[in-house]
């Protein structure tokens, strides 16, 4: 039967659907219309629930799941969404979060791909659901999902495969994304009758929704997010790992006592690298098994730890990028509060700075250790008697993003607004960023589980894994425990590190090496560089995006290269003592050159590595924008991993230890680089597939030339550009001297001995060691060979040189004083004036000692006349302007020879007029 229509009882209209903005009108009588509906229907259903909710009732339960994350994860599907003619993929993971925000926006959507279900494996409620069922049974059991109705059959069969069989009709496809919609279908559950409800999902929306429902209800349910329980899952993903890797019983439990007789004897030889000297990821490794069942276990340890601590500094790098922006924007906003900052308050014993300070910290109900409630008052009412000064000081809390600022210290004097700042992020807001990572180590690396593997590993993997836990968590990298002269001469030591790279052009230059740390056998190999670098326009692009990200502006603004240099900065910047403020600021600004190679070499090498992965994850079928995400993350998880960085994770228990401070200066990047290559090897002798390599023949090619470059050519090559051995090789000239073969000879030799020292001293604190009494042999045994000429203090320059900083500055005072004694005659016959006297470089080498870089400014003024000097060839005087001197050039400084020949002359002939005196003298 069909309704008959009588066209008789149709008002005539000149209504046209054809009609964009009539059409557009229908619509929304249409959806408002809809809408009314709706909410009539969803009125009966919260009359019903409320009318429950007043009512006694026997208990009735039941058990909620969500799909896409909560029971499967890895799943392929995706929610296609079109506006304007673009067109984004929406991965089923994305589309609870992102499917709301696109449809605020006006997008519209295609779910035909949602209807099936393809890839995917168990998620981490999975189990969790087979629990429930079995405790109440499968009718009570529910799936919730956003994908379409649709998409029930496919789930269903999904579900069986995994060993589960709940009723068709308890799987429910709302096709809507919005947490509003799962919490009504949740409330019309309510009207039904069930009375106690388990909700679960990944996605904190939707879980909050309904838990909104719940409590207004005053229902007795439980809405949870699967992200949370996930980290729970860890602890029993991990025991699995760890049976499988060393054959303990998953269940089995160890006291804190047989943990440590069981390990007593375990670990004490490690190869080539110990626990304490490892990086977060190094550590990692212990627990890797080999071939696939490695690379399942990598995964898992990448998507439990390791995404989330690099998400972390990603997102702690654009906070506190953010900040300084905002601060910086506040005082040029501000330009006379910002110079009266400085100045001293009326009393003479503070400043406005401290006022400001004061001001927040009362305001937000703080005790200040050490104030009197006097000068709080006059400090407060500096504040508040200026109203600019008040606006400023607001300012400064909200730029702070910190709830009731940055609580004073015991040192808070010590202080001042920007170190607060610096907190804020660095310290007191550092959790905040830190949250899903420190949830997951804790169920990872619970003392259960660290006592297991200390009956596995030994008791040195155990402490190496709590002291980097400690460290990411806190962002603290000294030792616990200051002591205020330990610290003073810590610091006078560590001074030498900016001495030393005081506007090291020479440093800047070899930056440039680690370009090829970019490079790959996979989707950046050399063809495909080269083919993204032809691509001009897009390739400089992509340059000027990487130099200035937040990533590469926090590296060059906080010395991340460099652990002394990053500590030492640290801790002067909160001194009001002008010595040290001195340091800080030479040692910030010597550091610009290398900062700058450093980003430069990031940016020229990672824009083709950004773009192919960018290329490459547009070939998967990601969108655009997903497609860069997801490179982005690539490119920055391996320049922390290659480059140099001072960050937390980066670091290992030795570099942060006392001892570590003085030993290991320097070794930031040989020190990454040997465990590159430990890496490298482990992954080829285990059969692993090293990322971003995508089958076993690229990963071991990837792998043997990484052992080949970061452990062998990397050093070779550094060191014979350090010495500029490589000038002395292209020389064409067929009749060397007797000396310039000696001098090559000894360029050779110290190329090779750096080398092996470098490797060694990557090794950590005793290979250091090694590295030390090896050059003391070596030392020794040169003096004990010269008949003539004999330095009595190599052989104790070289046992400093444990130390580095230490060698450093022992060196400078034995070059001064050899300065001094051998060119004497030299220096007389000089004026003091010449800046080529040989009284300059001694006396500036001594100020160096006190790590004022004044030989370092004094040869860069010789190095940039000799770059100037045309009687040198263009390529010497391009190496003397980068830093390389005229002994590195092996290039004969002719004043200085003439001189020393006049000096040598006037010498004989002053010898040969004392012999006729006192021959005549003789005669009489």
């Amino acid at each position: 039967m069909s309704p008959r229509i009588d066209g008789s009882k149709f008002k005539k209209s000149d209504f046209n659907l054809l009609n964009k903005s009539q059409a557009k009108e229908f619509a929304q009588a249409v959806s408002q219309e809809l809408q009314s509906q709706v909410k009539i229907q969803n009125s009966r259903t919260l009359k019903q629930a409320i009318k429950f909710s007043r009512t006694t009732r026997p208990s009735r339960g039941m058990s909620t799941f969500d799909f896409d994350e909560t029971l499967i994860i890895d799943g392929e599907n995706f929610v296609t969404a079109t506006k304007d003619g673009e067109t984004v993929r929406i991965p089923s993971d994305k589309w609870p979060i992102d499917g709301p925000i696109y449809a605020d926006k006006g997008w519209e959507f295609d779910f035909s791909d949602f209807v099936n279900v393809r890839g995917g494996k168990e998620g981490p409620l999975l189990q969790k659901m087979k629990n429930q069922i079995k405790k109440y049974g499968p009718d009570n059991v529910f799936v919730l999902t956003a994908r379409m109705q649709e998409a029930a059959q496919p789930i269903h069969e999904w579900l069986k495969t995994q060993g589960i069989n709940i009723p068709f009709e308890n799987i429910t496809g709302l096709g809507n994304s919005k947490g509003e919609a799962k919490a009504l279908w949740m409330l019309e559950k309510y009207a039904e009758g069930y009375n106690d409800m388990y909700f679960v999902d990944d996605a904190l929306p939707n879980v909050e929704a309904v838990q909104n429902v719940f409590d207004q209800l005053d229902v007795k349910g439980k809405s949870v997010q699967a992200k949370i329980q996930f980290s729970r899952s860890l602890d029993q993903e991990f025991n699995s790992i760890l049976e499988t890797v060393t054959g303990i019983e998953a269940e089995k439990r160890f006291s804190d006592i047989k943990a440590r007789k069981r390990g007593a004897d375990k670990g004490k030889f490690r190869f080539f690298i110990p626990p304490s000297h490892e990086d977060f990821v190094g550590l990692i490794y212990n627990f890797l098994g080999k071939g696939a069942e490695g690379n399942r276990h990598r995964d898992f340890f990448e998507a439990a730890l390791i995404r989330p601590l690099n998400r972390a500094y990603r997102e702690l790098d654009a906070a506190k990028q953010s900040i300084a922006n905002d601060f910086k924007a506040l005082n040029k906003n501000y330009k006379d509060i910002k110079d009266k900052l400085k100045k001293k308050t009326a009393d003479g014993d503070f400043t406005f700075e401290d006022a400001i300070r004061v001001y927040i910290w009362t305001k937000n109900g703080y005790d200040i250790p050490g104030l009197s409630k006097k000068d709080q008052d006059m400090l407060n009412e500096y504040v508040n008697l200026d109203p600019v000064l008040k606006v400023y000081a607001n300012a400064v809390e909200i730029i702070s993003r910190v709830d009731g600022y940055i609580p004073p210290t015991e040192s808070w004097d010590t202080g001042d607004i920007r170190s607060d700042l610096l907190d804020a992020t660095g310290k007191v807001g550092r959790g905040q960023y830190f949250t899903e990572f420190i949830e997951n180590a804790n169920e990872v690396f619970s003392n259960k589980n660290l006592n297991k593997i200390e009956a596995a590993y030994g008791r040195s993997v155990r402490e190496s894994i709590e002291d980097m836990l400690y460290s990411i968590k806190t962002g603290e990298r000294r030792p616990q425990g200051q002591n205020k002269i330990v610290n003073a001469f810590v610091n006078f030591i560590n001074g030498a590190v900016g001495t030393v790279m005081f506007f090291n052009m020479r440093s800047a230059l070899l930056q440039q090496m680690s370009i090829v740390n970019y490079m790959n056998f996979a989707e950046n190999n050399l063809l495909a560089m080269a083919k993204a670098f032809a691509n001009q326009k897009q390739y400089w692009k992509d340059w000027a995006y990487i130099f200035n990200s937040d990533m590469m502006k926090q590296r060059r603004g906080g010395i991340q290269t460099d652990v002394n240099g990053a500590e030492l900065v640290q801790t002067v910047s909160n001194s009001r003592f002008p010595m040290r403020t001195v340091i800080k600021k030479l040692l910030a600004l010597g550091f610009t050159p290398t900062q700058i190679g450093d980003s430069i070499a990031i940016s020229t090498g990672g824009a083709t590595y950004y773009r192919n992965r960018v290329n490459k994850y547009i070939k998967e079928g990601l969108t655009q924008k997903q497609s860069e995400e997801a490179a982005w993350n690539d490119f920055n998880e391996l320049t922390q991993a290659t480059q140099q960085s001072a960050r937390e994770d980066m670091i290992s228990a030795q570099q942060k230890s006392a001892v570590g401070k003085f030993i290991l200066s320097f070794q930031n990047v040989t020190s990454q680089f040997n465990r590159l290559g430990k890496k490298a090897f482990l992954d080829l002798k285990n059969r692993r597939i090293t990322k971003p390599n995508e089958t076993q023949l690229q990963s071991d090619i990837s792998n043997i030339a990484r052992l080949t470059y970061y452990i062998g050519i990397q050093n070779m090559v550094f060191y014979a550009l350090q010495t500029a051995l490589f000038m002395a090789m292209l020389d064409d000239d067929e009749e060397e001297t007797e000396k310039e073969i000696k001098s090559r000879n000894k360029k050779y030799e110290y190329a090779v001995n750096g080398a092996i020292d470098s490797v060694l001293r990557g090794t950590g604190i005793y290979g250091a060691i090694a590295a030390t009494v090896k050059n003391v042999a070596i030392a020794w045994t040169k003096e004990r060979e010269k008949t003539y000429n004999k330095d009595e203090s190599a052989t104790l320059r070289a046992a400093l040189d444990v130390s580095p900083p230490l060698g450093i500055k022992a060196r400078k005072i034995v070059n001064a004083e050899k300065t001094l004694n051998y060119n004497k005659d030299v220096i007389e016959h000089m004026e003091l004036s010449d800046i080529d006297n040989p009284i300059w470089p001694a006396v500036t080498s001594y100020f160096e000692v006190v790590n004022l870089p004044l030989n370092k400014m004094y040869n860069k003024v010789q190095n940039v006349r000799q770059a100037f000097n045309k009687d040198h060839e263009a390529m010497e005087r391009v190496m003397m302007f980068f830093g390389w001197s005229q002994y590195n050039l092996d290039i004969e400084n002719e004043k200085m020879e003439n001189i020393k020949d006049r000096v040598k002359k006037q010498k004989q002939q002053d010898s040969k007029r004392k012999r006729k005196k006192k021959s005549k003298f003789k005669a009489l």
